[in-house]
């Protein structure tokens, strides 16, 4: 019997039966069914146990009742999505929910005494030591012939071993290490081993080719394969007679799904010097943890960050952890299996589509999904209000705030929330939740697969209102209302005049800063505030070289400072670091209060090494912020860190305007010579 793996080229009918043209890496075959098989149209296929025929002018496959094929092979499906039927599984997938818990991992680190499990412990118990010795233990093993990939993959001696009721697992595993058998392990400790059958091995394939055609095929298949009547297919038959709204939000997140699995198989099966990676030195490993000095993070590293460790060659064992902590000089993180000599680390692709909300999106009241699905008009609003606190609490349903920068968005959302502090609320964003998260705390959200229950609102604050966004958080709240700048907001042709507040008036920093944002980006607003916090108390200790740059008169400042630029990305600017530094130590000297200080940088590299300075020079409380990270203080430090151009982030102006307007009172630029001769507005 044979295997072959490749691209449908042709499909035709010879003597009544269904054959096709398949192109792979060693020539080109035709395949004869010699049974039924529904391959719905897919190019890529694997097929197991063909039987070989000589045909005259090309070599000819049949598929018997003893073969079976697999879609998209490329694609590694794990056992724990096809262990339900694959809509199910799909649906967990869409809400972010755990699927099916897997303790081979903890077994083996129970019995080998690599670590303490109560859950195991009387199973443990129950091993000799020269059997315990017989265990071992891959973090993961994968086969992209037949298309699988299992983490945790636990063996007996040479066989494949499972904990009790993981039976897909098993054939999965047993499947991928060419065995036609396993173990399964009871909480007992005693083995009972499972022989696969060609069914078992049929029905695997079956659910791993339905779940593999929902995930690239999805609306064809709920189209054509499933009754729309059942119950269950509620939801699914909604989106599917709105095929026109919820078509691209749903192929966009399974897109990255797909995306995110062939980035883990690159990963896996490539040389390490064809992967991008990040090098790391004197790595220590404790346990399941690891800490390491780090030169170079051009890939962008951040806490929170998915990833794989390589360990040293020739050892080439790749693990995937997450990353806990990461500063100038230094990097940690957890890791699913112990490290013996981590060197490398790459950050791991993950999908950052959501659309939980849309799957669910008919449990949205009817009122808000009769809007945004059928565009029908919300209910009058008889009068234009004078404060946007008493539009939100006449609870509009659909509303938009808008206003640039200073005009009091966030001190609109507060003082709602200290007016009808019984309201359950969530502040929901993307784009600016790092800067929100500071003043609101934990009522800021920027995933949709955190939020539970129904909020009585949802405040949505970006930059950037996008459609798909409103009909994620629809599900979740009575009240969308929209906080944004002066873009277009998606749905505002419906919505009459009484639902769109207009903020005009600036508040929030000086007139001087207001002015000057003026010379390159459009401000929708008028101020004329003289916003005068900073006080100088002691200008005697402050070095007389300092005195014209910290002076509260000059609002507005451009410090020129030559320097040097290290790193190609991710990069460091040292002499205006080390400026900076120099002079916040000299407002402090002045008597000005270090919180109301904030450093604004371009890059986490400059974030990282200003953050060591200030530690050297024993200054603690002074913000340091990447721009998204920014929030208002009397007193800005921005530092361009590139010395030929404006950083990639500020050549979006609105992100430099966002910046500068950070400051109330006095805002201080710390550049290259060269930039105001580019940079006309610095001049």
């Amino acid at each position: 019997m044979a295997n072959l793996k490749g691209v449908v080229i042709r499909e035709f009918e010879s003597a009544g039966k269904k054959c096709i043209t398949l192109s792979t890496d060693s020539g080109v075959f035709n395949i004869v069914f010699e049974k039924p098989a529904q391959l719905w149209g897919v190019k890529k296929l694997s097929f197991v146990n063909l039987k070989e025929e000589r045909g005259a002018l090309r070599k000819t496959f049949l598929f018997t009742d003893d073969s079976f094929v697999s879609f998209y092979p490329g694609f590694l499906v794990q056992p724990e999505e096809i262990e339900e039927d694959s809509l199910s599984t799909l649906s967990k997938i869409f809400n972010g929910a755990s699927l099916k818990e897997s303790f081979e991992g903890e077994i083996f680190y129970a019995v080998r005494g690599i670590k303490e499990s109560n859950r195991f412990k009387t199973l443990v118990e129950r091993f000799p030591k020269d059997i315990k010795a017989k265990f071992s233990f891959y973090p993961y093993i994968f086969d992209t012939t037949f298309g699988f990939f299992v983490k945790d993959a636990l063996f007996f001696g040479r066989f494949p071993v499972v904990f009790e009721d993981n039976f897909t697992k098993g054939i999965v595993q047993a499947i991928s290490s060419k065995f036609e058998e396993y173990l399964v392990m009871s909480s007992v400790g005693t083995f009972e081993e499972k022989k696969i059958s060609l069914l078992d091995k049929k029905q695997v394939f079956l659910k791993r080719n339905e779940f593999a055609n929902l995930v690239y095929s999805f609306f064809k298949v709920i189209g054509n394969n499933y009754d729309k009547t059942n119950p269950n297919m509620l939801d699914y038959a909604y989106l599917f007679d709105h095929r026109d709204i919820f078509e691209a939000p749903i192929n966009d997140f399974l897109k990255e799904f797909r995306s995110v699995r062939k980035h883990i198989k690159k990963l896996l099966e490539s040389r390490l010097e064809d992967i991008e990676t990040t090098r790391i030195y004197n790595a220590e490993s404790d346990d399941f943890a690891f800490k390491a000095y780090i030169k170079d993070n051009e890939l962008n590293l951040d806490r929170g960050t998915p990833c794989m460790l390589f360990e040293r060659p020739p050892l080439n064992m790749r693990i995937f952890g997450i990353v806990k902590s990461i500063d100038f000089n230094t990097i940690s993180g957890a890791v699913d299996y112990k490290t013996v000599s981590p060197e490398f680390i790459t950050p791991l692709k993950t999908v950052k589509q959501e659309v939980r909300g849309i799957i669910n999106i008919t449990k949205a009241t009817d009122t808000l999904k009769d809007f945004l699905i059928n565009g029908k008009f919300l209910p009058h609003i008889d009068k234009l209000f004078d404060n946007p606190v008493d539009l939100i609490a006449d609870q509009p349903v659909f509303a938009v705030i808008k206003g640039s920068f200073g005009t009091g968005k966030k001190h609109i959302i507060g003082e709602f929330l200290q007016k009808y502090p019984g309201a359950k609320i969530i502040i929901f964003s993307k784009g600016f939740y790092k800067s929100l998260k500071e003043v609101f705390g934990n009522l800021v959200e920027k995933s949709v697969e955190n939020l539970e229950g129904v909020y009585d609102y949802i405040f949505y604050f970006d930059r950037h209102i996008d459609k798909n966004t409103i009909l994620n958080l629809a599900p979740f709240t009575k009240n969308i209302i929209v906080f944004t700048y002066d873009e277009t907001v998606p749905y505002e042709n419906l919505l009459e005049e009484s639902r769109v507040f207009r903020l005009k008036k600036v508040f929030g920093f000086d007139k001087f800063i207001h002015k000057f944002v003026l010379r390159f980006y459009a401000l929708n607003s008028e101020a004329t505030s003289d916003v005068s916090e900073i006080k100088i108390l002691n200008k005697e200790n402050i070095e007389s070289e300092f005195i014209p740059i910290v002076n509260p008169e000059k609002v507005v400042q451009f410090v020129q400072v030559k320097g040097a630029v290290e790193f190609e990305r991710n990069k460091l600017n040292k002499n205006e670091a080390n400026f900076t530094t120099t002079l916040i130590v000299q407002f402090l000297k002045g008597g000005v209060d270090r919180s109301s200080i904030e450093v604004i940088v371009p890059y986490e590299r400059q974030k990282a090494y200003i953050i060591d300075q200030l530690k050297t020079n024993q200054v603690e409380g002074v913000r340091v912020s990447l721009v998204e990270e920014a929030i208002q203080s009397s007193i800005v430090v921005i530092n361009f860190v590139d010395v030929e151009s404006l950083p990639n982030v500020f050549e979006d102006k609105f992100n430099l305007a966002f910046a500068i307007t950070r400051a109330r009172s006095k805002v201080i630029f710390v550049g290259s010579p060269a930039l105001p001769k580019k940079e006309k507005f610095l001049s």
